[in-house]
């Protein structure tokens, strides 16, 4: 497979995971898009944790975890 097209393939996991974390993030309401923050604390958690633990699961328990928090303490 010629390199540029493998570079290329490379990127699209991401592209696609970014688009759907993203797609989560900003939903629309009443026309306008607006920011789910209990999805945004959770994801930003899950980031920070795995940055910090290099673990993949216990970083995703913690995100899931603090996100239902943020879910319920803001409601």
């Amino acid at each position: 497979m010629n390199a540029t097209l493998r570079l290329y393939f490379n990127y699209v996991p991401i592209g696609i995971i970014s688009a759907l974390i993203i797609k989560q993030i900003v939903i629309p309401m009443d026309g306008q898009l607006a920011i789910s923050f209990p999805v945004l604390i959770g994801c930003l958690s899950t980031a920070v944790t795995i940055k910090v633990l290099n673990m993949f699961l216990p970083s995703v328990m913690i995100g899931a975890i603090l996100g239902w928090a943020a879910r319920y303490c803001m409601s």
